[in-house]
Order: structure tokens, then C-alpha cells, then sequence
């Protein structure tokens, strides 16, 4: 690290003992990776990160972030991510959730502009391409994009936060072109946090005989201690596979790494 302007990391894992790849002959996992974050002035910021796979010879991900703030209500972005998903997941033991024999890959590309209008509305405009390939789905190969924008507001010392947002995605496949609608509203006051989203998207053709799929979820909690929370969410929603879709989840969360100030020396 140097001071306030750059920064890299790079590790490597080695883990050996077992035949995660016996049809090249690979009985080690072997992975390396790199980070970057670099600020040459304080308006300008890059962050990126690279891994390889040195068992299957091949790049899992590569991913860039830059952000530009030319003066202060606005922020300006572009990315780049690039990810192969049988580098990803040929290690897997978990055949049924992820796919080692998908010699698929996905690349996208875009940016954003974010505006502080007035405090406390803000404004966001973005675009995303995506390049997709799958040699297992093929009905979703090809090139899609992605555009819309939000408006957000932020009030009561940002304990209260909303927003309305519209985004367009046009794609070859029928489930790639859609319109996209969705509203939200946050509240935390630090004891208790209330939450209440709704998303409806609009499909270009029928899927399985519908056209419309909508979702609207309400969440409440309640912080017993500073690291102990207790909450539940509740959802419904209908889309082209399920006429009804009921949810309901309580949980209990404990935060192990919760503190207030340091050790003691």
C-alpha cells in the first residue's frame, strides 16, 4: 500500500489430498488471484480483480470499477466484468447447484451517472451489455441490453430511504425482453427496521402462456442487543411459473464480530 494513492493484494490457495479433476488428470485445487485499487487524485478511483485457475489453465473472472467524481453531487461510472464458469465451478461438489461441465461465459460492460439533484433526492441513470454464451442453456446465448434509471430519496438523518426505479432490458430470448417496474421504502431507526418492495416486470412475448410477473415483499425487525437481531419477511407474487408464490422466513441473527471500540492492550 502507498499512502492514499495505491494499493495490491495477491494470494494463492493450494489444496491437495483429493481428485477434483480426474478427466485431465488435476488432483490439486490451484487458484491465484490479484487485486488493485488505485486513486491518483482524489476525484478519480479504480478498483479491479483478476483470478486464474491453475488446475483447469484457465481465468475464472476478471472485473473492473472505475468511478469518476468531477464535483461533489455527481458520480460517474463504468465496469467491465468477464467471467467463464467452468473455471468457476469445476471444483464443485455440488453438482446440482452449480454446473463444472458449463463451458459457458458471460461478459458485460456499462456505466451509470448518479446525481444529488437537492438533499435529499438523488437521480440514477445506467446501461449495461451483456454478451452471453452457454454451451448447456443455449436459449439464452447472445447479446442483451439493459437501461434505466431511479430516483431515490433520503430523509429523518437517512433513517427513512425509498425509491422508484424503471429499467428496460431487451434480449433473444423471451425472458431477456422485459420491462421492468419497482418500488421501496426503508426505515431504521436503529432498534427497529421496517421494509416494504414491490417489482413487476412486463415480458415482451408470453412465457409459459403469461406475460406479466410481480412481487411485493414486506420485512420487519427488532435489534434485541447491538449484535442480536430478530426479524421475519413475508412475500407474495405470480409469474409465468407459479400462479400463487407464498413466503414466509423468521430468523434470528447473531453477530460474532461485533464491536464497539478495540481491545484493550
Amino acid at each position: 500500500r502507498l499512502g492514499k494513492y495505491f494499493e495490491i493484494g495477491v494470494s494463492g490457495l493450494q489444496e491437495g489430498g483429493v481428485t477434483l479433476d480426474p478427466m485431465h488428470g488435476k488432483t490439486d485445487r490451484q487458484m491465484v488471484g490479484a487485486d488493485l485499487w488505485l486513486s491518483p487524485v482524489r476525484m478519480i478511483e479504480l478498483n479491479g480483480h483478476s483470478f486464474y485457475n491453475a488446475a483447469t489453465g484457465g481465468v475464472p473472472e476478471h472485473s473492473c470499477l472505475l468511478t469518476i467524481k468531477p464535483i461533489k453531487p455527481l458520480t460517474i461510472s463504468g465496469l467491465y466484468n468477464e467471467t467463464r464458469f467452468k473455471n468457476y465451478f469445476t471444483f464443485s461438489n455440488i453438482r446440482s447447484l452449480f454446473n463444472p461441465d458449463n463451458g459457458g461465459e458471460l461478459k458485460y460492460y456499462g456505466g451509470g451517472v448518479s446525481w444529488i439533484v437537492i438533499i435529499p433526492v438523488e437521480v440514477n441513470v445506467d446501461y449495461k451489455h451483456y454478451d452471453r454464451f452457454s454451451t448447456v442453456i443455449t436459449d439464452s446465448n447472445g447479446n442483451s441490453n439493459r437501461y434505466g434509471g431511479e430516483v431515490r430519496l433520503t430523509l429523518l438523518d437517512k433513517k427513512f430511504r425509498s425509491g422508484i426505479a424503471y429499467h428496460r432490458s431487451e434480449g433473444p430470448a423471451l425472458f431477456n425482453s422485459y420491462h421492468e417496474a419497482r418500488a421501496y421504502a426503508l426505515f431504521d431507526s436503529g432498534k427497529f427496521i421496517v421494509s416494504l418492495d414491490g417489482i413487476s416486470q412486463i415480458y415482451k412475448n408470453q412465457i409459459y402462456g403469461k406475460k406479466q410477473a410481480y412481487e411485493v415483499a414486506g420485512s420487519t425487525g427488532y435489534r434485541v442487543l447491538p449484535n442480536l437481531m430478530i426479524s421475519g419477511d413475508l412475500s407474495y407474487g405470480k409469474n409465468p411459473q407459479y400462479s400463487d408464490d407464498l413466503r414466509g422466513l423468521i430468523r434470528l441473527t447473531y453477530n460474532y464480530d461485533y464491536t464497539s471500540k478495540g481491545a484493550k492492550k
